[in-house]
């Protein structure tokens, strides 16, 4: 499959200041079955709801792996609290949804965003099973010489505090315990060339917090995981190689080179989801502390 193929490219979404066509991981689109379940592309709605009677909080779920993470989990049966910045694509995905959705503003390396949006949770569900920290946000950082410390900050306190206060905030009101999940990355275990050095350090931040906090949230019942994708062109990836030299031919060119799986259409962010549903359900009762790897075995040569 020729490397243009291996991403749509989506020309609803246009560059407001350059007026060029951001490429983009193939549009949800989603539909209803005939008992008014969601259907996802990629996903399919069955009798066996995974999260059925399950109450979830999403971060970063206006778009890339958090958006599909919610039409996955709304298939299998969950409420849903969405929550992220990009405000009207946040609204539009709860409301593709529908009634069991609900959106909320956050930026998750603010204490107070955090501590509303469980509020919100509780107030309107009544508890809290699933939290998926998945929000983000990716530079090119450069240089190491020329690093922007102001941006260093930035990136690690979306990443890695954002984290942090989900764990926190999350922790206290699963009272009947529960299950945490958050998004590292192959870049949390090793250093890739093309990522930069705040996102890789911040990765690796996130995979301690990970095992820190299954220790002590375990004699409360809480499961505390990790999902640690291969790169996928999400909205924030594509992004961040436009701000590079790199077009992103090149970049997929790159990706291409350095897959070990050799599966036509490579990784989606439907195949991420999928772990996220296995951490978040009951099949996963009693795994914890564990980082599930969803790359291809890329990391098996480093």
């Amino acid at each position: 499959m020729a490397l243009k193929q291996m991403i749509e490219l989506n020309l609803d979404r246009v560059d407001p200041v350059n007026a060029a066509i951001i490429w983009k991981t193939p549009k949800m689109m989603t539909t209803r079955s005939s008992d008014g379940d969601v259907i996802a592309n990629g996903f399919t709605s069955n009798s066996c709801k995974r999260l059925k009677d399950k109450v979830c909080i999403i971060t970063g779920a206006a778009s890339g792996l958090g958006e599909a993470t919610a039409y996955l989990f709304a298939s299998h049966g969950a409420s849903l609290i969405l929550a992220d910045v990009q405000d009207q694509l946040g609204r539009d995905v709860a409301a593709k949804i529908g009634p069991q959705a609900t959106y909320v503003h956050c930026n998750v390396s603010i204490e107070a965003d955090v501590a509303a949006m469980v509020d919100t949770c509780i107030h309107q569900f009544g508890r809290l099973d699933v939290l998926y920290n998945n929000a983000a946000i990716l530079f090119n950082d450069g240089p190491l010489v020329d690093m922007d410390i102001a941006q260093f900050d930035m990136v690690h306190a979306v990443n890695v505090r954002g984290v942090a206060l989900g764990l926190k905030y999350g922790a206290r009101v699963m009272v009947e315990g529960g299950s945490i999940i958050n998004t590292t990355s192959i870049s949390a275990t090793m250093a890739i060339k093309s990522t930069d050095m705040a996102y890789t350090s911040s990765k690796h931040a996130i995979l301690g917090l990970t095992k820190a906090a299954a220790e002590k949230l375990g004699p409360c019942g809480i499961r505390v995981n990790s999902v640690a994708p291969a790169t996928m062109f999400t909205p924030m990836v594509i992004k961040a190689v436009q701000g590079t030299s790199l077009s992103l031919d090149m970049f997929a060119a790159m990706v291409e080179a350095n897959r070990v799986l050799k599966l036509q259409d490579g990784l989606k962010v439907e195949d991420v989801a999928n772990a996220v549903l296995f951490l978040a359900s009951n099949e996963s009762r009693y795994v914890s502390g564990h980082n599930l790897v969803v790359d291809g075995a890329h990391i098996v040569r480093a």
